[in-house]
């Protein structure tokens, strides 16, 4: 039986949306990867994480694997953004065991969709037993709610860490834009929970529930990009700085994601420092930082190297 004309023409909308997409991720995937790699010299596991869940995200995988690992970049993101020495442990333990419950839940359902008819050929064999599709299909949307639930858990955490503590209002503003603009993922996420909701309970025709289908199709692709163009641009600060400011490679990954420690620090473990072209020096623990310009390098004192803060400019 051929198409009728309206349902080839949503057939190749879906086509043209899932290859927008799919082109977007990739390219902001790959972007990351290069400011990761060759800007600011290392690669961390959200962005190995973050390249399994795009690869899940555009095969022929579970969609909703590829949303655990995209998810799962997010919470190492964020935990990168909470640092254990400003007194944040409660903000890092709810994110952990929001993860955790996120992905328990969220696997479970993948493999319960995949196996309910038994072996996961029985999906497409005429008169095969399965679980009830009432069942699955709740479970299927339950993963919706979880998606926007997490995104927004994170995001409020994030959001409030970053607000209390010191750093100048450019920086504090721009990680809120990134943060929020991954909410959108969210908001898309509860989006999709009605459009299901009345797929199941007034469509009737077969030709409306492929319209739905469809529709439903299109806002879970643009939810999958948005969550990952959001985590691939977060990282892409040093190279815009670079082409702006010409300061070079190397300079620190995540100096602009950290909330500034310098009131943890001990007075009597820090030096006073004045840093060439009149930047403020940045004091924290626990890294490598970039060693600054020194004026005049006569007048420094120097602490014993155990007690001495990594200092950047």
């Amino acid at each position: 039986m051929s198409l009728s004309p309206s349902i080839r023409k949503q057939y190749i909308s879906v086509i043209a949306v899932d290859a927008l997409c799919i082109t977007v991720s990739v390219a902001c995937l790959a972007l990351r990867l290069y400011v990761r790699r060759f800007i600011t010299g290392r690669l961390g596991y959200d962005d190995w994480l973050l390249l399994v869940g795009v690869n899940e995200a555009v095969s022929v995988f579970p969609y909703i694997i590829g949303e655990v690992f995209v998810r799962a970049a997010y919470a190492v993101f964020y935990l990168r953004i909470i640092p254990r020495q400003l007194g944040h442990k409660w903000q890092r333990y709810i994110l952990i065991a929001a993860f955790a419950l996120y992905a328990t839940v969220q696997t479970s359902t993948a493999f319960v969709y995949l196996f309910q008819c038994g072996a996961p050929s029985n999906l497409t064999r005429a008169g095969a037993t399965c679980i009830d599709n009432s069942t699955v299909g709740i479970l299927f949307n339950n993963i919706y709610y979880l998606d926007a639930a997490f995104d927004w858990l994170l995001a409020f955490i994030a959001i409030r860490v970053v607000w209390t503590n010191t750093m100048n209002q450019r920086t504090r503003m721009t990680v809120v834009s990134v943060i929020l603009f991954g909410c959108c993922a969210g908001m898309l996420a509860i989006a999709v929970i009605p459009m299901l909701h009345y797929a199941s309970v007034f469509s009737s025709s077969g030709s409306e529930n492929l319209a739905l289908s469809i529709g439903v199709d299109m806002v879970i692709n643009f939810e999958s990009m948005l969550a990952i163009v959001c985590i691939s641009l977060a990282v892409v600060k040093p190279l815009i700085s670079k082409w702006l400011d010409n300061d070079g490679p190397r300079s620190g990954s995540r100096r602009w994601l950290v909330p500034e420690a310098k009131d943890s620090v001990p007075e009597s473990t820090m030096m006073s420092i004045k840093c060439s072209g009149g930047k403020t020096p940045f004091y924290g623990r626990g890294s490598v930082g970039v060693i600054p310009k020194f004026e005049p390098i006569s007048s420094l004192k120097f602490e014993p190297m155990s007690r001495i803060s990594i200092i950047e400019c």
